[in-house]
């Protein structure tokens, strides 16, 4: 990973805006979702700098239909629609945090969560997602999961990760501690 964060952020809007990465060049047969890997001590620097992201992104390229996912806000969604968000809350408040996440992960499961990304942004009116939000996320549930989720959701639209931890092309390491499951299908997107 590049020590030079501030060089890296300010260099995804050209690089998530290339045709390899918008229209899969190069990529065979496969599914184009990148992770853009940093160091999660640097997370609030990453939160800071998406709008300027998604400003940038709009600004060079106005016709591009972007969907910015916050995944905790989807997982919030998911919970909201079943109106277990401010239960599982109150839940940990009162009695224990693995009993709320129990609760939770048991209505906000991967597919569920997949489910909404799609309803939300669905595909068909969708040039590129952006997926952030992955850190707030966990231990809710796990972007490996979500990804593998979304594939047969969104078709062929590409999608690019903000991911805090480290991604070696066939594991991510969520916080560069978790490793997730093995997840082979994306491709490590630098600047």
């Amino acid at each position: 990973m590049s020590s030079d964060l501030h060089t890296r952020l300010n260099n995804l809007a050209t690089r998530i805006l290339k045709p390899d990465v918008l229209e899969g060049k190069g990529l065979g047969n496969e599914i184009g979702f990148f992770v853009f890997e940093y160091d999660p001590a640097r997370e609030l620097e990453v939160r800071q700098f998406l709008p300027s992201l998604v400003r940038q992104v709009a600004e060079r390229s106005p016709s591009l239909r972007l969907a910015h996912v916050n995944l905790l806000e989807v997982v919030k969604t998911v919970l909201d629609a079943e109106r277990l968000w401010d239960r599982a809350v109150s839940l940990e408040a009162g009695q224990s945090t693995s009993k709320a996440l129990t609760a939770i992960q048991r209505f906000a499961t991967a597919e569920r969560i997949a489910d909404r990304i799609a309803s939300i942004h669905p595909a068909s009116a969708t040039d590129l997602y952006l997926v952030s939000g992955v850190g707030a996320a966990f231990p809710l549930t796990r972007a490996h999961a979500v990804l593998s989720n979304l594939h047969s959701r969104v078709g062929r639209c590409p999608l690019v990760m903000l991911f805090p931890g480290s991604f070696s092309g066939t594991r991510l390491s969520l916080f560069d501690r978790l490793q997730d499951d093995h997840y082979y299908r994306a491709f490590r997107l630098d600047p």
